[in-house]
């Protein structure tokens, strides 16, 4: 009886083990802001375009099949709204983080959100930082200021991080 015990004790745990190290395997979609509306030059927080509201409803569908937990975005109306069809479906509020602070952000997704999938939405010109604060790495060295398709996609899992560089969209390569 005690051997019996001393088995499924080592089972459970082994079990535990192989859970617990697969739990840890989390995804997070980076993704630039939608096409903002220039039409007022001295606008300091434009709203999003026609063609940028289409591309957040792009998004939407890109990421349909995905498990997201949480949806992050700085604090500009461009970058709530490329995230607001998505937020909307999955019932969940846009959580709000500082561009200027990407580690506190890594830290928040790994330790809330450790095992599940995340959608980040930044700027041209944070993008490729919060790629490489989460240990990922790009092909590009620069979003140009009128790129909006790219949607980089980062697993993290025990043997370090995979990043793959996708498009979407209008411009977006087939």
């Amino acid at each position: 009886m005690r051997r019996l015990a001393i088995v499924v004790s080592l089972i459970t745990v082994c079990m535990l083990a192989i859970t617990s190290t697969h739990a840890q395997n989390t995804t997070v979609y980076i993704v630039r802001h939608a096409e903002k509306n220039l039409s007022d030059p001295k606008a300091k927080d434009p709203a999003l375009s026609p063609e940028g509201v289409q591309r957040s409803y792009d998004l939407d569908t890109i990421l349909a099949g995905q498990p997201i937990a949480a949806v992050f975005s700085t604090n500009y109306t461009r970058t709530r709204k490329t995230g607001e069809p998505l937020a909307k479906r999955i019932g969940k509020d846009i959580n709000l983080y500082d561009p200027a602070k990407p580690a506190d952000l890594v830290a928040t997704v790994t330790k809330d959100h450790s095992g599940k999938t995340v959608l980040i939405i930044g700027h041209s010109n944070t993008i490729l930082e919060l790629i490489t604060a989460f240990g990922g790495s790009a092909t590009m060295t620069e979003i140009k200021d009128n790129d909006y398709k790219y949607l980089f996609k980062l697993e993290l899992d025990e043997n370090g991080v995979t990043t793959a560089e996708l498009e979407y969209g209008q411009g977006a390569q087939p």
